[in-house]
């Protein structure tokens, strides 16, 4: 598998979530966050469905937190602006409080709906 090849699949299983957080930060610690071009799109869909995993209490807060961590400042990774505004809110607890079930039900219903 090439370089790029691999970035790519690191990314894809980084915005699915599809692996334990340890393995996605030791997976991605492995690529450079910088690059010329975005090479995949983080879609209120992603977003949605790791905060639908919190809010049945598949993942915790801190599994949130650091997974938006991951993504914040990747330039391989593109995002829409409220997209971008929701990832910024779950890496930064310490800023923006902790996630709350309702807090994130409410990020489901309001900027990351199907609207």
């Amino acid at each position: 598998m090439n370089a790029d090849s691999r970035r790519k699949e690191v990314l894809e299983t980084l915005v699915d979530f599809t692996k334990p957080i340890d393995v996605l930060e030791t997976d991605i610690s492995q690529i450079p966050w910088d690059a010329p071009m975005s090479l995949i799109t983080l879609t209120k869909d992603h977003v949605r469905r790791v905060l639908e995993r919190y809010t049945s209490k598949a993942l915790s807060p801190r599994e949130v937190e650091q997974w938006a961590n991951l993504l914040e400042v990747r330039e391989d990774i593109a995002m829409e602006e409220s997209v971008r505004d929701v990832v910024c809110r779950l890496a930064n607890p310490i800023l923006e409080g902790d996630l709350s079930e309702m807090e994130a039900q409410s990020l489901i219903k309001g900027p990351l709906s199907h609207r």
